[in-house]
């Protein structure tokens, strides 16, 4: 049965624009909790098969197949993103950026992510070891 997991990280160290790369494989990426001491910037994302190899992430429109960097525009601090349904699904590893590719934004602190991800089945099958969300 499917479960919900916060996993800590991805983190961007202080005069860092860019994180260290998390391990989504086999899950669907449904929020991203912004830490508290963000400094202001929108956020954009790489993507890796393999955690060696990454890319910026960027979106195709159906339509006409026009692409445009996927970027969360505006960020607040202590926030918590919900991701539109489908955007993460198929991801294996991520890295998320303080600001774009073209413009990214150092962050004045060591600012540590958590992503909430849909698991299909429990972490320990998977060998990865996600914390589960208990209710309060």
């Amino acid at each position: 049965m499917p479960s919900l997991y916060a996993l800590p990280g991805p983190n961007i160290l202080a005069g860092q624009s860019l994180s260290n790369g998390v391990d989504c494989t086999g899950s669907r990426i449904l929020r991203i909790i912004v830490p508290s001491q963000w400094t202001a910037a929108p956020i954009s994302f790489q993507l890796s098969p393999d955690d060696i190899t990454y890319g910026n992430m960027y979106h195709v429109m159906a339509n006409n197949f026009t692409t445009y960097e996927v970027v969360v525009t505006l960020i607040v601090a202590g926030a918590v993103i919900v991701m539109p349904a489908g955007t993460g699904d198929g991801i294996a590893f991520v890295k998320i950026r303080s600001g774009t590719h073209a413009a990214p934004v150092k962050q004045i602190v060591d600012c540590a992510f958590t992503i909430v991800l849909l698991v299909p089945d429990p972490p320990a099958a998977r060998g990865v070891s996600e914390k589960p969300l208990t209710k309060s």
